[in-house]
């Protein structure tokens, strides 16, 4: 019953060190850390169950439950939970200093804390906001997205106030707070993309904008992530997708990643790209500095950009890919492209990256390769993969795979890079799943929600992305100069000091030292909203900057 892996002989594979049960009855469906090694979990869980010291019932058939683990006393340090008398899903989370954000889909009246909100008719989207008080959180607000058909929340990303939602609406018209999107199909027949972005005041959330992702077909945003003051954008669409002035024309399911930016009030379309096949389905969105990582599944034959590939599966199953685009600013490119799996299904749900480190999970069936990993699972029910890729800059290649399962179907649904080198899978799995020698057990009926952990020792502080000091911007806003505090980057003594406009194209360029204060001219910027990029050993953040 236990996973047999071929471990591949060109790097160190670690092993699965952590594995707990979330609870009973629970699935965790999205994952992110933060600074100070903190973990939260965002899932769905039915019935009566514990997570960590706090029990709770749904209040109809399945209910949303947000949690925080502490991966120092390694226990659930809070946990609550919203929810309607009908079915509630939560598909996305972040987190911005105190604030963690939720985002899915409900349906009659469900309710936040002290906040209720109500579906416009069918299913509905919405996004909702509690404060992290260190023992304890509290929620604050939440907001009603959609119209009067099915609508959904799929993806969230948050940087400071600014919380930006992705989804699909199949209303004929749709209402973000006093926004209104119409959806592209005439007669209702089709699914519309859309991306908002909300306003965080700290007691509500305002829509500030909304930009619907439509065209010929069905077209949905499934990933998020924001840099700055862009936000990427992943999905999928059918025939044709108007992004701004970029069409790109498809198949029946065909991928595409684009580039949104934040102007204030609104948003202006910078690029789009697409894949090419019969289906490709974009899963997941990760960025580290101008590299775009993409993951899902595809079927038969996949294209992207030169690279070309064909599913190993003989009984019709998806195959994995990982994909980077490179952000030129105003332009992208697919930079290079890797296949994973074997003759069943497999599929990627989730991707995190830092410093060239891209770490991808899903599920398998049977046996599937990851470069020269080959893992085996217990028959051909889904098994977890946890892989780690390596990007050198013109290429990418898998490093390692490793595998948890038990002969029961189980999924892997979130992936994040903690502290100290830790990387954390997290899903839904039948009680008995085994990680390495650690076997989650479940309490009570039904699935067990899991957070499973390892060490990568590759992972140390060249990563600013995932380092506990960021680089910081002030003051903010600013007239003719500003100062920059550059954090120590392990491994460099400089760092590049790059800023660009609200279209992405570089305006100065400055070079600095690692672990400085650091001032730039600001002189001839015309007032408005600019990025500041510091990059060093081989990773980068952004910082945005108003100039009056």
């Amino acid at each position: 019953m236990m996973l047999a892996t071929a471990l591949n002989a060109r790097a160190q594979v670690p092993d699965w060190q952590a594995a707990v049960a979330i609870g009973g009855g629970t699935t965790v469906t999205a994952t992110t850390t933060d600074t100070s090694g903190n973990v939260y979990l965002a899932g769905n869980f039915s019935g009566t169950v514990s997570v960590g010291n706090t029990t709770f019932s749904a209040a109809g058939g399945q209910d949303v439950f947000v949690a925080k683990w502490n991966s120092v006393t390694n226990s659930i340090v809070w946990a609550q939970r919203a929810g309607s008398t009908s079915d509630d899903h939560a598909f996305a989370l972040a987190v911005s200093g105190t604030s963690v954000y939720v985002a899915g889909d409900f349906l009659g009246t469900a309710t936040f804390g002290s906040t209720q909100v109500v579906s416009r008719g069918d299913i509905d989207g919405f996004v909702a906001k509690l404060t992290d008080g260190g023992t304890s959180a509290t929620w604050n607000w939440a907001l009603m997205l959609g119209g009067t058909a099915s609508d959904q929340a799929y993806a969230l990303a948050a940087n400071g106030p600014n919380v930006y939602v992705g989804g699909v609406f199949n209303s004929s018209t749709a209402l973000f707070g006093s926004s209104t999107v119409t959806n592209a199909s005439t007669n209702g027949s089709t699914a519309d993309g859309f991306v908002a972005h909300l306003t965080d005041t700290g007691s509500a959330g305002a829509v500030t904008w909304v930009q619907p992702v439509s065209g010929s077909g069905s077209d949905f945003v499934t990933s998020l992530v924001v840099a700055g003051n862009a936000v990427i954008v992943g999905g999928q669409f059918s025939n044709t997708l108007a992004f701004g002035s970029t069409v790109l024309v498809g198949g029946s399911l065909t991928g595409f990643v684009g580039k949104l930016l934040d102007t204030g009030s609104t948003s202006q379309y910078a690029w789009a790209v697409r894949t090419n096949g019969i289906a490709v389905i974009i899963n997941a969105v990760a960025v580290d500095g101008a590299s775009v990582y993409v993951t899902g599944r595809f079927l038969f034959n996949a294209a992207f950009g030169s690279y070309s590939f064909t599913s190993a599966g003989t009984m019709g199953g998806y195959d994995v890919f990982v994909a980077k685009i490179t952000d030129a600013g105003t332009s992208a490119a697919f930079t290079w492209a890797v296949r994973a799996g074997g003759v069943a299904s497999d599929y990627a749900n989730a991707i995190a990256a830092s410093g060239g480190n891209v770490y991808v999970t899903g599920g398998f069936s049977g046996t599937s390769s990851f470069g020269g990993t080959s893992l085996t699972g217990a028959g051909l029910v889904d098994n977890i993969f946890l892989a780690k890729l390596t990007d050198v800059g013109g290429t990418g290649s898998f490093d390692w795979a490793i595998a948890a399962g038990g002969g029961n179907s189980q999924q892997a649904l979130g992936v994040a890079i903690g502290t100290g080198g830790r990387v954390y899978v997290s899903g839904g799995a039948v009680p008995g799943v085994i990680f390495g020698r650690i076997r989650v057990l479940g309490v009570g009926n039904g699935g067990v929600g899991f957070l499973a952990s390892l060490t990568d020792a590759t992972l140390t502080a060249t990563s600013m992305a995932a380092a506990a000091e960021q680089p910081i911007v002030f003051p903010n806003p600013a007239h003719s100069r500003v100062t920059v505090q550059i954090p120590a980057v392990f491994g460099t003594v400089t760092a590049t000091l790059t800023v660009l406009d609200a279209l992405g194209r570089t305006l100065r360029t400055q070079v600095a030292a690692t672990n400085s204060k650091v001032e730039l001219d600001l002189t001839g910027l015309a007032p408005g909203r600019y990025a500041v990029r510091v990059a060093a050993g081989g990773s980068a953040a952004t910082r945005w900057l108003v100039v009056e």
